[in-house]
């Protein structure tokens, strides 16, 4: 397999052992939802069942790792950004194939352990999501969360319906309407992350020892006494305050971008029925907005390069995507500054030390390739980019003539 590498090591402290599923996409400084990962996802997942079914109780768990410097990526954006209304069904199909395979890991009722070595956004947290525990490093620069929104998606692959579950309709909002991000501790008091240790190395003994003393594990979802944070559509309170979340989204949106209100639907309905029901529904939502002209669209616009750079047409709310031109990437979220990188190759809180602001202009630095990105800050949300040598973007800065 060309993305994942699948492999039996001893369990601790028995005989049995675990199956640890390491995602390493072949030519990618990340690993992402692309075709040949879904399709080898299935083939992972068939190898599992047959192990669990030659080993039978002798298959104590399951760890996800990532052998990248970050966990997940997240889904194929460029693939994304060709499909057309046509392909909608097509796309519905695909998203479902994979929510199966994650539902099959998810329910033999052995642990599921996902070992967070780094970034996990977008399609990436969805991944650890399939696990019943998650480890992840205790550095203040990892971040993980559901950006989907403002890319014109919404999260599709469970993230709404296991957002939702885990958090309350009211509390997974701000994560699922905003794409509002997090770090290693923040997810520690969500308890949306179990357990932190401080280096990679201690990932994989964290989750044996976490394997060797929990044999049997479920989603908090499928547990029969399971109740929604908060509360379902059904509770008067909830309902009152959903009666105006539509409303204000609109006004944050102007009625132009669809996700938001996508999102919200897929929450809602799918607060309304059983889990896998609710799979269904954020799916078809998901596939409507992956096929419209909002997510093929997205992305910044392009400014001309000179002295001064003309205003062009602003985005969504939230985190803002620049694609640079030598392929560095970066991304940007107007109330912080710059939070997170793309593909979480830029240490977010590096870069946002590398910024200086002058009027309504920041600067920053790709750090892999040392492209001076300048980027044009209107009313409080981000209107274009530029690229130059870091040298030329800094003395335009300097001199205002930007």
């Amino acid at each position: 397999m060309q993305t994942i590498r699948y492999e039996l090591i001893p369990a601790q402290g028995t005989d049995g052992e675990v199956a640890v599923i390491t995602f390493d996409e072949t030519n990618s400084p990340v690993n992402t939802m692309c075709r040949q990962w879904q399709q080898e996802l299935g083939e992972v997942t068939a190898q599992v069942l047959g192990d669990r079914e030659r080993l039978g109780p002798a298959l104590k768990g399951i760890v996800l790792a990532s052998a990248k410097t970050s966990f997940f990526a997240g889904a194929d954006l460029k693939a994304t950004m060709r499909l057309t209304p046509a392909d909608a069904p097509n796309a519905f199909g695909e998203i479902e194939r994979m929510k199966k395979h994650f539902r099959t890991l998810e329910t033999l009722g052995i642990p599921v352990v996902a070992c967070l070595n780094g970034a996990a956004l977008g399609g990436g947290w969805e991944v650890a999501l399939v696990a019943h525990y998650r480890i992840a490093v205790a550095d203040p620069k990892i971040q993980f969360g559901l950006p989907e929104v403002t890319l014109g998606l919404m999260p599709g692959a469970t993230g709404v319906t296991k957002m939702t579950r885990l958090l309350g309709l009211m509390g997974a909002q701000p994560y699922i309407l905003e794409g509002k991000l997090f770090n290693p501790t923040e997810a520690l008091e969500l308890q949306l992350v179990h357990e932190l240790v401080a280096t990679r190395e201690q990932l994989l003994p964290a989750a044996l020892a976490h394997i060797a003393t929990h044999p049997h594990a479920v989603q908090p979802w499928d547990d029969k006494n399971y109740k929604m944070p908060g509360g379902t559509p059904a509770n008067p309170k909830i309902a009152g305050a959903l009666t105006v979340a539509p409303a204000m989204l609109k006004k944050t949106t102007r009625g132009r971008y669809p996700a938001p209100e996508a999102a919200l639907a897929a929450m809602v309905e799918g607060a309304m029925v059983d889990y896998d029901t609710a799979l269904r529904i954020e799916s078809r939502y998901l596939a409507r907005l992956m096929t419209g002209p909002v997510a093929r669209e997205r992305g910044f616009p392009r400014l001309e390069s000179g002295p001064i750079l003309s205003l062009m047409s602003t985005l969504s709310i939230g985190v803002r995507r620049a694609e640079v031109t030598d392929a560095a990437s970066i991304t940007a979220v107007h109330d912080t500054a710059w939070r997170q990188a793309y593909d979480g190759l830029i240490p977010a809180r590096e870069l946002s030390r590398m910024i200086a602001r002058r009027g309504h202009t920041w600067w920053g630095r790709a750090i892999r390739r040392g492209t001076g990105i300048l980027v044009l800050e209107v009313g409080g949300t981000i209107a274009g980019y530029a690229t130059y040598g870091p040298n030329r973007a800094r003395n335009l800065v300097q001199r205002g003539e930007v």
